[in-house]
């Protein structure tokens, strides 16, 4: 019997910003270093959370081809923090953190 082994990646996204674009979408864009010869990323993990009640976080999934998401059903003029990891089959590392603050709400927002 043959067993497939996928590892999880090595590389860690960095440089994780994030602006807010109403008061409940922010976006989210980061960098990664370059893939070892041969690895094939299946997607990116974003995970978030409001940052003053430190509750679970909440997961979406993204393409491996872009490095940027729109988390969007968030609440008025709150922080979140905002973190992203590498997948294969399993979740690499995660980046550092990045909190971004929703606008407040309104006509304008």
């Amino acid at each position: 019997m043959l067993l497939f082994l996928f590892p999880a990646p090595s590389i860690v996204p960095f440089n994780l910003t994030g602006h807010a674009i109403t008061g409940t979408s922010v976006n989210v864009k980061w960098q990664i270093p370059d893939l070892e010869r041969g690895f094939k990323l299946r997607q990116y993990v974003v995970k978030y959370r409001e940052l003053e009640d430190g509750g679970n976080y909440t997961t979406f999934n993204t393409s491996s081809n872009v490095t940027q998401a729109t988390l969007e059903h968030l609440s008025f003029f709150t922080t979140y923090e905002i973190k992203v990891a590498a997948a294969t089959k399993i979740t690499g590392n995660f980046s550092e953190p990045a909190n971004v603050t929703t606008k407040e709400g309104g006509k304008n927002s």
